[in-house]
Formats: C-alpha cells, structure tokens, sequence
C-alpha cells in the first residue's frame, strides 16, 4: 500500500511540474512574440533609411548637380545617403498633398513618376508600393521619410529603364540634370508613390485590404489625396504585355523592342491578356464611383506629343506651380514617338472586336477604338 501511495504522488508530482513547466514556456513565448513584434514595429519606422545606410555620409538628397545650380537650392551631387538622414519636422507639416498611381502595367507611369520627382517641391518614390505595407505600423513621419529615403535610393542609382510610351528600346535615364529628383528646394507640397499596376491589381483582387490599407492612408496623411492614372493605348499596352509575357525574360523582351520586328504570339496568351487588362481597367472607375478620390487621366500620346501642356496639366492638378525651366526641361526629356507594339504582333478580327467592344465600355478609352487610331 505504502509503494502504491509513494508511486501515485510521484505521478501527481510529475504532472504538476509538466503542466507548471508548458505555463512557462507560454508564457516566455507570448513575451519573446511581444518582443519581437515591437522590435518589428520600430524597425519598420526606420525602415525607409536602412536601405541607404552604406551609400556614404551626408544628409541633403542625391540629386544630380546642375550645371550653374542656384544658390537657394538645396540639392547636390548623388553621394549623401545615410540612414540618418529624415525629412525635418517643419518640412513634414507643410506638405500639402499626398498623390499616388494606378493603371496597367506598361503604361508610362515610370515617366511620369520620374518627371514629378523632379520637380523642387515634389517627392515621389518609384514602386515602393505603399499598398502592400501594413501602414498601422507607420506614423505619418515615418511613411513620409520611407518615401524620401526611396526617392534618395532611385535618383542615387539613376535607375535605367525600357519606357512603355517611348521608341527607345535600349532604355535610358530619367534623371534631369540640374532639377531635383531625390531632392526638394526649401520645402514639399506633394508627396507619393509611383506604383500604376499594382495598385490597381491589389484595389481589384484584395479590394477590402485595399479598402482599409486607403482609409490607414488618410488616416496617416491627415491630407488631401489625388490620383494620377495613366493611359495607354490598349491595343499597344495589350500587344506589349503579351509579348513580355511570351518571352517572361526582360532581357529577350528588350531585344524584341529593339529590333522592331514582328513576332508569332499565341492567340490564348492575347485572349489572356485581352482579358487581363479590362478586368484590371475597373480600378479607374472604382477609384471615382466608390472612394470619390479626384482623379487625372494622363493619356500617354498626348503626353508624348506636347508634354509641356500636358504637365502643366498635371502641376495644376496638384495645386504646384511649375517653372518655365521645369516644364521645357521636362519636355525635352519626354519628346518622343508612340511604342505602337500592336503591329508587331499578329491579331484576329474576334480579338480587335473583343477589344473595340470592352473600350466602349469605358468613357475614357473611346479614342482608341479603331485599332489603327
């Protein structure tokens, strides 16, 4: 009997001390889990100057030198990136206005993105994709200097691209010497992100994430915020998405645009892309009819053709004023022709109907409906 007790209040022991032993491993694990979460939350405030950290010393942005710069300006040569570099407090409270992208991918907003940046009093980052952030974690400094950092980072790099809108194949720079992209001159009205597809992709497949991580924006912001949806023609913005998606490697996809030749892409991969592109389309339209968010059409061939007009469009939209000096050097950066990639693909009378039929549909695309408009 003796055994058989000392036997049971072993066992008893042995259970008390297991179960008092997973208490305390719950316990250290929701703390470890505290831990880190807030670790994560300030790493994210300062997120937007990590990237930067080992670019050299300096705070003021890394704007190109202008050949005869103004001694107001505030901007100098691409060598000052450091991550303790933020926007000042009183730079931060006078912005104005917040502005962002949608659209299709392929559509000129890498152009029109750049060409804002350098303006004096606009910053705008490249595809930072400020949607696909968790912004609870952000303060509206934090975002602000995430977006700065990010505008420091492209004008540093002076990121190369292929434009959608232009004949040049080879891609080329859209740094503007002497103006102020990655800079500002004495204080920021706007501030934003260039991020056209996307935006449109996530307000179209997560539309209640996309719902909440807006309201988290204006939240943030406390300001006005606008909407810049540039337009491509769809024929060519169609043609070029199939043919990138055909190659699925940039490298090809460029050797394709520079030799101008015409190529056999499947009928399926256009019905796909045909299908793709006026699915995405609706953003623009859920932009104005369900959030009311005032929105400018940027129609790629116009923007080409007289980029002057149409920036100063685009200043007047955002409530800036631009510079003659801004909007020549601007216009002799965008001068160009259309990239018409529709010739060089072969379509059926069915897919230029499908597509004619879905332009209708969309005020703002009425003048493409021809396709050799």
């Amino acid at each position: 009997t003796y055994h058989v007790m000392l036997q049971s209040m072993q066992v008893a022991m042995v259970t008390y001390l297991s179960k008092k032993l997973a208490f305390l491993l719950l316990i250290g694990t929701v703390m470890l889990v505290y831990y880190y979460c807030s670790q994560g939350v300030q790493r994210n405030s300062v997120e937007a100057d990590s990237m930067s950290e080992s670019m050299g010393s300096g705070c003021t942005a890394a704007a190109p030198p202008a050949a005869n710069p103004k001694p107001e300006s505030t901007h100098t040569p691409p060598t000052a990136l450091n991550k303790s570099c933020k926007l000042p407090v009183s730079v931060i409270n006078k912005i104005k206005l917040y502005v962002f992208f949608i659209g299709l991918p392929r559509s000129g907003h890498s152009i029109v993105g750049a060409m804002l940046d350098s303006h004096p009093h606009i910053v705008v980052s490249n595809e930072l994709n400020v949607f696909d952030k968790e912004l609870s974690r952000y303060t509206k400094a934090s975002l602000f200097n995430r977006i700065w950092s990010a505008s420091r980072y492209n004008a540093f790099t002076d990121a190369k691209i292929v434009a959608a809108l232009h004949d040049d194949t080879k891609g080329y720079s859209l740094a503007i010497d002497g103006m102020y992209q990655g800079s500002y001159d004495s204080f920021i009205d706007v501030i934003g992100d260039k991020m056209g597809g996307l935006s449109s992709v996530k307000m179209m497949d997560k539309p209640k994430l996309f719902e909440t991580r807006l309201n988290q924006l204006l939240s943030i912001t406390a300001l006005p915020v606008k909407v810049l949806h540039v337009i491509r023609n769809p024929y060519d913005n169609i043609a070029t998405s199939a043919v990138f998606y055909h190659f699925g490697n940039a490298t090809l996809f460029g050797q394709f645009r520079k030799s101008n030749k015409s190529i056999n892409v499947a009928a399926e991969l256009i019905d796909d892309t045909i299908d793709y592109f006026f699915h995405y389309y609706q953003a623009s339209e859920i932009i104005r009819e369900k959030f009311h968010l005032d929105t400018l059409d940027i129609h790629g061939r116009d923007l080409l053709a007289n980029p002057r007009h149409i920036f100063s469009d685009i200043c007047d939209f955002l409530q800036v004023s631009c510079s003659l000096d801004y909007l020549d050097k601007v216009s002799q950066k965008l001068y160009g022709k259309e990239c018409k990639t529709r010739y060089q693909v072969t379509w059926s009378d069915e897919q230029i109907l499908k597509v004619k039929e879905n332009i209708m549909k969309f005020k703002n695309l009425h003048k493409y409906s021809e396709f050799n408009s």
